[in-house]
């Protein structure tokens, strides 16, 4: 949740009457720095520290090395574009089908569309 949720929410709780004395935690920040401090000072808000491990941000930020970096990559859910797709694999299916089927005088290019008879 960001500062700006939780400072929404606490007007909400007290605008219905629910009283809220402890400071919402907040594990990532999305405005500016001296509004966070002002809340911070205030107690609206209290952050939470974040193993680096945990960061996923830094695969996009940082210079890691292996290890983090496909621990991280691994969590993002990415694909490899370069490993044979799923397409690949059903059109040389398709391709062996079609092949087998095929007469012994009958290529690809000797085959005739014939028409559909109801």
């Amino acid at each position: 949740m960001s500062s700006c949720e939780a400072q929404w929410l606490l007007f909400l709780f007290r605008d219905l009457g629910i009283k809220h004395d402890k400071p919402i935690n907040t594990k990532h920040i999305g405005i500016y720095c001296h509004v966070v401090r002002e809340r911070l000072e205030n107690h609206t808000i209290h952050l939470l520290p974040i193993n680096t491990s945990l960061q996923l941000a830094d695969i996009f930020t940082k210079s890691l090395s292996p290890s983090p970096f496909h621990g991280i990559l691994s969590k993002l859910g990415t694909l490899d574009i370069h490993l044979p797709t799923l397409r690949g694999c059903v059109e040389a299916s398709i391709k062996d089908h079609t092949t087998s089927l095929q007469g012994p005088d009958e290529s690809p290019t000797n085959l005739k569309a014939s028409p559909i008879q109801n």
